[in-house]
């Protein structure tokens, strides 16, 4: 299962290419995630690319998603972004920018399908995936953190504007975790308690696998969060922890067992107990 969860991801994250498949079966494809509800059409994933159904998926973001019959075009807007795509061309505009698409997207059941790769690209939508779950998280642009997460990378590319960043990176040196290693400093912990929410940022530019890590709280009480097998942080992507019952990409209620007048503590360790992240706030 380990294995399996890791290569299915990560070959739909490098656009794989490949024929559709005939008919595949769709209670066995993916449930789709968008900003914590599960929506009413699933993903398909065809010879090991995963992909989504266009309109749903970007009209929930907020898009507004035509298509011109006549000449079999598709033109998605939202504020600044745009993405147009030709039925049957091998190549989309992305904000003005001709894009290759491949695998190229199918109509299904009356339904576009494109590559999962393409929400976030196009639309600045943040990509998680539970293996164990069978499910594929997109949270929309209006709830992205991709601001922050640009401005932690500003702050890296010019170490000296921000010594006590290096602190807050981790593991401190490479960790051998399910089918992969999770390369040195390349996860980031944000603690945001004011919002009741912990952010863990990819830095790196590989997906980095969370299968069976722990994320263990030392507040009022002891508690542990356990990720389940096969979950998937993939490159320059975020994962946000609710410590409430608020909205996040996993909902983790321990609210009242957080301190509010002294440090709480906040580690993140492999199965075998090896530190990835350690946080206080």
């Amino acid at each position: 299962m380990k294995k399996y969860g890791l290569i299915l991801f990560c070959l739909c994250w490098m656009w794989t290419t490949g024929a559709a498949l005939a008919n595949p079966n769709p209670s066995a494809q993916p449930a789709i995630s968008i900003d914590g509800v599960i929506q009413p059409v699933s993903a398909a994933i065809i010879k090991g690319t995963t992909f989504v159904p266009l309109r749903p998926a970007l009209e929930t973001f907020g898009a507004n998603v035509n298509y011109s019959p006549s000449t079999k075009e598709i033109r998605a807007l939202m504020e600044h972004h745009e993405f147009v795509y030709k039925l049957g061309e091998a190549t989309a505009v992305i904000n003005g920018k001709t894009v290759e698409v491949s695998p190229a997207p199918f109509v299904r059941d009356g339904m576009t399908y494109i590559p999962l790769k393409l929400v976030s690209l196009a639309f600045d939508g943040n990509l998680l995936w539970d293996g164990a779950a069978r499910k594929v998280i997109i949270r929309s642009p209006k709830n992205n953190l991709s601001n922050t997460d640009n401005q932690l990378k500003d702050a890296l590319a010019d170490p000296a504007q921000n010594p006590q960043l290096s602190r807050l990176l981790g593991p401190p040196a490479p960790i051998s975790n399910n089918a992969g290693t999770i390369p040195g400093g390349s996860l980031y912990m944000d603690l945001q308690l004011a919002q009741k929410r912990l952010i863990i940022t990819n830095l790196s530019n590989q997906t980095i696998d969370l299968s069976n890590c722990k994320l263990t709280v030392f507040g009022k009480k002891q508690a542990i969060y356990s990720f389940s097998d096969g979950f998937l942080v993939p490159a320059g992507q975020n994962l946000l922890i609710s410590l409430s019952s608020g909205s996040g990409d996993i909902v983790w209620n321990i609210e009242p067992l957080l301190n509010n007048d002294r440090a709480n503590r906040f580690l993140l360790t492999t199965a075998r107990n090896e530190v990835i992240l350690d946080r206080e706030g």
